[in-house]
């Protein structure tokens, strides 16, 4: 059902007009995108925010961090098909007690560590004027970064983009060492790119359409990587609200009804109607019945703990014991 069906059959189940007043429409549609965030918040369902298909980045030599894409939300797992390992997720305290210098020790990563939130994917290879611009000539807001300056002082600048054209920061500030923040005023109508030196360098931060913006998880590699390799991303992904009349939500489909019932749920609630009781039954039950559809797959065969498959990999080569594929 898209975003219109089932505001559609929230009109129906309330007995709202078919063409209701704006606000009912803006209130049932945040309802309708509350609950999905809700259910995905749900222990056991973020599967299915997964991404289909891995993402992948490449390390850069003798740099020890790298940035993920806006869309990711959470890490999954890290492979390194060039070495055919899976590296290992490690927390910023050991990372920090075992590697205090990571540029003194490079060679090939077995460990990932997660270490934040930047709004920028790269910085400032030198003490840089920074650019703006647009792939749509309607983006004409302004723009903001924030950062510091050769010397460590701190600036906040903004200039009103010009569509496609690339336009300066400030060429009186042109000595950003780092930038903290990347935001523009208005959602981007176009791809929005932050650039180090002109409109053509370095891209340092990228603000997807309809944001406002950037944002990236940094990760770091360890040891820190001898020469650029390829490795794969399971992730997560940040889902969007549904906007457009024809957006649909990640929920099967059959299962789109209980999107209905928790926004009526919650109707019900603001109202302090009596039928939000029966509303909060049903939600809890098809969520219940999501739930089992998700995590018992019909074909899913349980074995004991610790058992694995019978096929068993191996990187030593002509070394690897017989049963085991080489």
């Amino acid at each position: 059902m898209t975003l219109e069906a089932l505001l559609a059959d929230c009109y129906r189940k309330a007995g709202f007009p078919v063409v209701p007043d704006t606000t009912v429409t803006t209130r049932l549609t945040a309802f309708l995108n509350e609950t999905v965030q809700e259910i995905l918040a749900e222990p056991g369902m973020t599967r299915l925010a997964d991404l289909a298909a891995p993402i992948t980045f490449a390390s850069v030599a003798s740099t020890p961090t790298a940035t993920l894409p806006p869309n990711v939300a959470r890490v999954l797992a890290i492979t390194d098909r060039t070495n055919d390992a899976r590296l290992e997720s490690r927390d910023l305290q050991w990372y920090r007690s075992v590697e205090p210098d990571p540029t003194a020790n490079t060679g090939t990563p077995e460990v990932w560590v997660p270490m934040g939130l930047v709004q920028v994917a790269v910085q400032p290879s030198d003490a840089s004027e920074l650019f703006a611009k647009s792939t749509s000539a309607s983006d004409v807001n302004p723009l903001y970064i924030e950062g510091y300056r050769t010397g460590g002082y701190f600036k906040a600048l903004n200039v009103a983009m010009t569509g496609t054209t690339a336009v300066s920061l400030s060429a009186s500030f042109a000595d950003f060492l780092e930038v903290t923040k990347c935001y523009l005023a208005a959602p981007a109508v176009g791809t929005v790119t932050l650039h180090e030196d002109s409109g053509v360098g370095t891209t340092l931060a990228t603000i997807p359409i309809g944001q406002t913006f950037a944002r990236y998880h940094q990760i770091a590699l360890w040891p820190t990587p001898a020469a650029a390799v390829t490795y794969y991303v399971d992730a997560e992904r940040d889902l969007p609200d549904m906007v457009n009349p024809t957006d649909e939500p990640v929920l099967p489909v059959r299962f789109h009804r209980v999107l209905v019932e928790g926004a009526l749920m919650k109707e019900w609630q603001k109202k302090d109607d009596s039928r939000y009781r029966d509303a909060a039954s049903r939600f809890v039950r098809g969520v219940g019945q999501l739930k089992a559809w998700l995590w018992y797959p019909p074909d899913e065969v349980p074995v004991k703990s610790g058992e694995g498959p019978s096929v068993r990999f191996s990187r030593l080569g002509a070394w690897a014991p017989a049963d085991w594929v080489k």
